[in-house]
């Protein structure tokens, strides 16, 4: 146990992070034993099962893994600033990516023809689950961290990872063997051990209690503080978090309820000379010395925009965003 579990655990770490690396463990093992089945289906996709010649099976290989890996650096380049906010969400697409890529794969011996077009795009979808996967874990794994032992968690990791991803390959390759090639028997082995690992990756996250604060999180301390008068633990505020139900409720109603951009661009939030001199009238006199709200704005576009002269401390955006917070709260009251 030494070898896969952080120095002095469980004393060491966080509560949950046994049934973290347990579901973790078990999601890793399906996707793995899922990825043997489709990299055969690939490979019959591919030709080698019919006798094609050696040198265009592997340059079509080649070029597959080279545009899926120009896929996933444009995804990081697009999305690397987000990655902290919501790492839960992330791990979650992380794991949907995989799990499409896998079908992707499954689908190739039908379209022979198009094996570089199917295989590139599943390829591209296995970069983006990687790379939301390496850079969410950072942040899930400092949510566990207790005596400033961050390496050694993530060093663990890595063996846990290792360990789980060959006992799949040990599962993948017993399956394969008693399904055969038969796509009839491989493709429903497949969904069974995908449906395992979406699973086990939802509850490997579940205990998973996160002490940064994002949109949603800052709607359930406000709401409690408003509701009981106290500020909730992060572990309380932790219990009632979604990992999609609030991006898409957001989404939902981005046309209905005024949304909130904390640290938004000068630029984003004022279009007349009158409204910057009134929020810098602001920003110069309110109680909240370095940050403003722009109400006016608000009302125009349905969006509430805390903007933050530089230097403003973790206290002010914190009071900054609570005002925000209330603005939008009376804009939504007032229809």
């Amino acid at each position: 146990l030494a070898t896969i579990l952080p120095a002095g655990y469980p004393e060491a770490v966080n509560a949950g992070y046994g049934s973290y690396t347990g579901w973790q463990f078990t999601s890793m093992v399906f996707s793995s034993a899922a990825g043997v089945l489709s990299t055969q289906a690939l490979l019959h996709a591919v030709g080698l099962g019919s006798g094609a010649i050696p040198l265009a099976a592997a340059l079509n290989w080649v070029i597959k893994d080279g545009l899926g890996q120009l896929g996933g650096v444009i995804f990081s380049s697009m999305v690397s600033t987000r990655f902290d906010a919501n790492p839960k969400l992330w791990r979650m697409v992380s794991a949907l990516a995989l799990d499409a890529s896998t079908a992707l794969e499954l689908l190739s011996p039908f379209f022979p023809g198009y094996f570089v077009a199917l295989a590139s795009v599943a390829n591209v979808g296995k970069n983006v689950s990687f790379l939301a996967a390496s850079a969410s874990r950072a942040a899930i794994h400092n949510a566990f961290a207790k005596r400033e032992n961050l390496a050694d968690i993530t060093g663990k990791a890595g063996s846990q990872v290792i360990i789980s991803s060959m006992a799949g390959m040990g599962l993948g390759i017993a399956l394969a063997a008693v399904v055969g090639s038969e796509w009839t028997y491989v493709a429903p082995t497949a969904a069974i051990l995908c449906f395992g690992h979406l699973t086990s990756t939802y509850q490997c996250l579940r205990p998973v209690v996160l002490p940064t604060i994002d949109s949603q999180r800052l709607e359930l301390i406000l709401d409690a503080e408003v509701a009981t008068g106290a500020i909730p633990q992060p572990a309380a505020v932790s219990a009632h978090e979604t990992i999609f139900l609030h991006p898409l409720r957001a989404y939902l109603s981005r046309h209905k309820l005024p949304s909130l951009v904390i640290g938004a661009q000068v630029s984003e939030a004022i279009c007349t000379s009158h409204e910057l001199q009134a929020l810098w009238d602001y920003a110069t006199t309110a109680v909240v010395d370095n940050s403003g709200v722009n109400s006016s704005s608000a009302q125009r576009s349905a969006c509430v925009y805390l903007l933050l002269l530089e230097g403003a401390t973790s206290a002010t955006v914190l009071e900054g965003a609570r005002h925000a917070y209330a603005v939008r709260k009376a804009l939504v009251e007032q229809g």
